[in-house]
């Protein structure tokens, strides 16, 4: 029988680094069980019986070449392995890129009974999506998800430098528990980025401090918008060869950094 899912070569080299499929864990702070696996405590467990396994190893492929039969751009890199060029302990195979728009395509099959499935998909792919993103250092990914072996619909994942920024971090330490052999304690988890379509809209009639905090914006609102005017106002009046301007209660300074303001005290 034609062997499924990944080869020896790439489940050995998921052991020196952290992968995308690790990413949920990493985000959740479930560290203890990813670190038993790194550290070749514990092997990997799947979570899919054999025959759904078999099914999603043999549909991704299909949507992926779906993908470029509507799209008329290639997918290249099929399972290729990527490590991060500074970020060493961040690795990632990934299913396929679109080499136009620069970005890597990830095939997922669903069965028909995952509730919500594209809001599903956001939520537990995410991490996975942004940890491709900072390996292959690209701005955009795309889920492909086919339910039901229907056709695949598209879901769009744009970088979140903030989150990004805070994931590599986490990674980081995770990582050094990994090379020190020391068995990390409980994460606190991070939240997931969501994309703004799917945001919701928040009434805050009633709530009191926002009440306070709203009105104190709207009063200062003008107010804060003549102080904006005022200090691009006076930067304007300094000639290039002056380094201080005063007079009236303000001084203008210059320094390497540019122009700055600043109250005199009497």
């Amino acid at each position: 029988m034609k062997r499924l899912g990944l080869t020896d070569a790439q489940i050995a080299a998921r052991s020196k680094f952290i992968g995308g499929s690790d990413a949920l864990k990493i985000v959740q702070g479930e560290w203890f069980e990813l670190w038993l696996q790194k550290t070749g405590r514990a092997e990997s467990k799947s979570i899919l019986s054999p025959w759904d396994s078999a099914v999603r190893h043999t549909l991704e492929p299909l949507i992926l070449d779906w993908y470029e039969e509507q799209t008329g751009r290639a997918i290249t890199r099929r399972g290729e392995s990527v490590v991060h060029p500074k970020h060493y302990f961040m690795g990632c195979t990934l299913d396929g890129w679109d080499e136009k728009l620069a970005k890597p395509i990830d095939a997922k099959a669903l069965n028909i009974w995952t509730p919500k499935p594209l809001e599903w998909c956001i939520e537990h792919y995410t991490p996975q999506m942004h940890h491709q993103l900072i390996v292959c250092q690209a701005s955009h990914a795309a889920l492909h998800v086919s339910l039901g072996m229907k056709e695949p619909e598209p879901v769009e994942i744009e970088l979140d430098e903030f989150f990004a920024a805070e994931y590599v971090e986490k990674c980081r330490e995770f990582w050094r528990y990994v090379e020190t052999d020391k068995e990390p304690p409980g994460a606190p988890p991070l939240t997931v980025p969501v994309p703004i379509e799917r945001m919701r809209r928040v009434s805050m009639e009633g709530n009191n401090n926002w009440a306070i905090v709203a009105g104190f914006w709207l009063a200062n609102k003008e107010p804060a918008a003549k102080f904006k005017r005022a200090t691009e106002d006076l930067k304007a009046m300094i000639e290039p060869d002056v380094g201080e301007a005063f007079g009236h209660g303000v001084a203008v300074i210059r320094d390497k950094r540019g122009l700055g303001i600043k109250e005199m005290k009497a």
